[in-house]
């Protein structure tokens, strides 16, 4: 399944850390080298194709059923995921060697404004939200006052969320506030940000037919009549 075509080391490189920050999982295999795991549900086959179209492009990439006999996290009881797995290469290494503090994902400033429009879309399809706000009906009004765009950052701290949220302005000029739940933090889209949200990260997830649910209604009748094929 070919997504994006053939990509440079650095679109790459700003793809696979939208992965990082999302759903990926590089694990150290050597001193300066690093594979990577990923995890989906059983029915996100179109979303697996679609990472594993960009990380073939590094090194062999494969994904397969794999079942938690026991179940996992909140689900109980048997429970079949897709588990992808990127074999280990020096670029990983390098990205986990930023990334990663004693075993703990954080923020790092230089790869975070390394992101490309296309890793912004996987990082938004990974830990990315869109939430309802208006009284009309959803599928007629997409206006900012309507619709909520919010990323899970809750495994950050305060301040690395707030690291986080200036280099998406720097970035892209993208503003977020930073809420709280609980004790926790997370990132929140404001609404003078979001036609450029969807400007940067909408072609993306509109070639994802299962990630379609998390954009509104119009920005996916507008990208689906007016396909995109950027890179990076």
């Amino acid at each position: 399944m070919k997504i994006c075509g053939q990509m440079n080391r650095k679109e790459l490189k700003g793809a696979i850390i939208g992965m990082a920050l999302g759903d990926a999982h590089l694990e150290a295999s050597g001193k300066n080298t690093a594979s990577v795991l990923i995890e989906h549900k059983a029915d996100s086959t179109d979303l697996m194709d679609f990472k594993c179209d960009i990380l073939n492009q590094v090194c062999k990439t494969t994904y397969s059923k794999y079942n938690y006999p026991n179940g996992k996290g909140y689900v109980s009881g048997s429970y079949d995921v897709l588990r992808l797995r990127a074999k280990a290469h020096p670029l990983f290494g390098k990205l986990r060697h930023r990334l990663y503090f004693e075993g703990r994902r954080t923020v790092d400033r230089h790869l975070v404004n390394s992101l490309s429009p296309l890793g912004l879309a996987i990082w938004y399809m990974d830990d990315g939200s869109l939430k309802w706000k208006g009284r009309s009906d959803k599928s007629r009004d997409t206006s900012a006052k309507c619709w909520e765009v919010v990323f899970a950052t809750h495994a950050y701290s305060l301040v690395e969320n707030e690291a986080l949220a200036a280099c998406l302005h720097d970035r892209f000029n993208l503003s977020f506030s930073i809420q709280r739940q609980n004790q926790y933090w997370y990132l929140n889209l404001r609404a003078k940000s979001q036609e450029e949200f969807w400007n940067l990260a909408a072609p993306y997830v509109c070639m994802v037919d299962s990630m379609h649910y998390k954009l509104p209604p119009t920005i996916l009748r507008q990208y689906r009549a007016e396909p995109d094929t950027r890179e990076g």
